[in-house]
C-alpha cells in the first residue's frame, strides 16, 4: 500500500514552482548542494535514485548538480514540497535564501488576490 509521502508527491504547485522557477539564477549562485541533498532526502522530498542523479551532476559542478535538485524538487517533490524545501535551507545554514523564498512566496500569494 502506498504511504502519504508516495501519494502526495508530484509536481509543486504552481505558485511555488514559479517562485523556484524565477531564482533559479540565485539558487544556483547561493546553494552548496550535499547537505541539501541529504536533508531533503530524510523529508521525502527526492528518492535514492534522485540522489544517485544529482550526485553525478555535482561532479559536472555545482550548478548543474543544483539544477537537476530544483528540477526534481518543482517537477515530483510533492505539491505541498516548499515548506520541507526551506526547512532543508535553514537545517543546511542557508537560511539567507530560505529567507528569500519566504519573502518572494509571501508576494506571489499577495498578488494573487489584488484587484
Amino acid at each position: 500500500m502506498a504511504t502519504e509521502d508516495e501519494r502526495s508527491r508530484g509536481r509543486m504547485n504552481d505558485g511555488d514552482y514559479d517562485v523556484i522557477r524565477r531564482n533559479i539564477p540565485y539558487l544556483c549562485e547561493q546553494l552548496i548542494g550535499q547537505d541539501i541533498v541529504d536533508n531533503m532526502f530524510a523529508k521525502h522530498i527526492i528518492n535514492r535514485d534522485q540522489v544517485v542523479k544529482v550526485d553525478k551532476q555535482m561532479k559536472k559542478g555545482r550548478p548543474e548538480g543544483i539544477r537537476e535538485l530544483l528540477g526534481f524538487l518543482m517537477d515530483s517533490g510533492g505539491v505541498n514540497a516548499m515548506e520541507p524545501f526551506i526547512e532543508c535551507l535553514n537545517d543546511a545554514g542557508f537560511k539567507h535564501v530560505a529567507d528569500k523564498l519566504k519573502r518572494d512566496r509571501q508576494g506571489t500569494t499577495d498578488a494573487k488576490y489584488v484587484d
